[in-house]
C-alpha cells in the first residue's frame, strides 16, 4: 500500500523515537534460519534512519535520505507488515509478533496515484489500524467465540 502525505508535521515527528541502527547479527541469524533474503536496496547509497512509534513499538518507520527531524514538505509512505525479529533494542520484547513497517521516501519518488492521501502525518497515523497488528489474536478470539456459539446451539 502506498500513501501520500502532503506535509510532515511537528506532531508526527515527535511521535517517533530513534531506534538506532538495526542489529545486523540478528538479521543474519533470522535470514539463515528462515532462508529469507532481504530485498535489494532500491536506493543504494542513500542513508536510512530508523524509528519506532513512541506509543506502539510494533510500528517501525524507516526514512530514506534524511532523518525525520530534517524532513521538509510531503512524503511517499510505503506500508507493509512484517514479523518482528528484534533487530532494534526497543522491539526485542516483541519478537515474533506482527508489526507494521513504514518506509518514508521523498515525494518525487511517487509515480502514479497513491492508494490514499493525507494532509499531514498525524492524519495518516490515525488511519493505521492496530487491528492488523493483532490480527492473529483477533482470529483466535473469533474461533473461540464460534466454538462457544456452536456448543450453545448444540444444547
Amino acid at each position: 500500500m502506498i500513501w501520500k502525505i502532503h506535509k510532515i508535521d511537528r506532531t508526527f515527528i515527535e511521535s517517533w523515537i530513534q531506534a538506532g541502527e538495526p542489529d545486523q547479527a540478528i538479521i543474519d541469524r533470522y535470514v539463515q534460519r528462515h532462508g529469507q533474503h532481504a530485498p535489494a536496496a532500491r536506493l543504494a547509497g542513500e542513508p536510512r534512519y530508523y524509528y519506532l512509534h513512541a506509543l506502539e513499538p510494533r510500528i517501525t518507520l524507516r526514512t530514506v535520505g534524511l532523518p525525520l527531524e530534517a524532513w521538509q514538505g510531503g512524503a511517499k509512505i510505503i506500508i507493509g507488515t512484517q514479523r518482528i525479529i528484534g533487530e532494534f533494542a526497543g522491539n526485542r520484547h516483541l519478537v515474533g509478533q506482527r508489526g507494521l513497517a513504514l518506509k518514508m521516501e521523498p515525494l518525487d519518488l511517487l509515480y502514479g496515484k497513491p492508494d490514499d492521501e493525507f494532509s499531514d502525518g498525524m492524519s495518516m497515523l490515525a488511519e493505521l489500524s492496530s487491528q492488523i497488528l493483532d490480527r492473529d489474536a483477533l482470529k483466535r478470539y473469533e474461533q473461540r467465540e464460534e466454538r462457544w456459539r456452536n456448543r450453545q446451539r448444540g444444547r
